[in-house]
């Protein structure tokens, strides 16, 4: 889900996909709204980039009980604990991806999906966010404060 950055991007992928022997099997879903709705459908998320910051998509998986495939790198290996909340394959390496997805699909990951549920609302539930905004009024007062005095 979501769009290219580049149109070219978006076109080299359509071609990639269409050499591949299962095209029809792939859905470049494109933005939606309903992303809960999607995430709620599937079996496991894959999130494939080598450089995304912090995606949230990992966190709406979690809350959603569903299983999360992630790059090691950027942002995911802060979010997922490795075969406890998910699973983190080797970036830019596809056989690792792959076996990483089959490896989810073939076994019963119920413990991890209760684990990623748990940290999702440890983390990113409404007490947790609302503590943490709180806490950075306060530092902001507080700073205030002693730069008025």
């Amino acid at each position: 889900m979501g769009s290219a950055t580049k149109p070219e991007f978006f076109e080299e992928i359509k071609d990639e996909i269409a050499a591949l022997r299962h095209p029809d099997k792939i859905i470049l879903a494109g933005f939606r709204k309903d992303v809960e709705k999607v995430i709620a459908a599937s079996d496991v998320i894959v999130n494939s980039s080598p450089c995304e910051p912090r995606s949230q998509v990992i966190h709406q998986a979690f809350a959603m009980k569903t299983l999360v495939v992630a790059s090691n790198k950027g942002g995911n290996v802060e979010s997922i604990s490795d075969g406890e909340t998910g699973f983190l394959f080797r970036s830019e390496d596809a056989g690792s991806l792959s076996e990483t997805i089959l490896c989810v699909l073939n076994n019963h990951n119920g413990p991890i999906r209760e684990k990623a549920y748990l940290a999702a609302h440890s983390a990113f539930g409404i007490d947790s966010m609302m503590e943490k905004t709180l806490s950075v009024y306060h530092m902001t007062l507080t700073a205030r404060q002693w730069l008025q005095s």
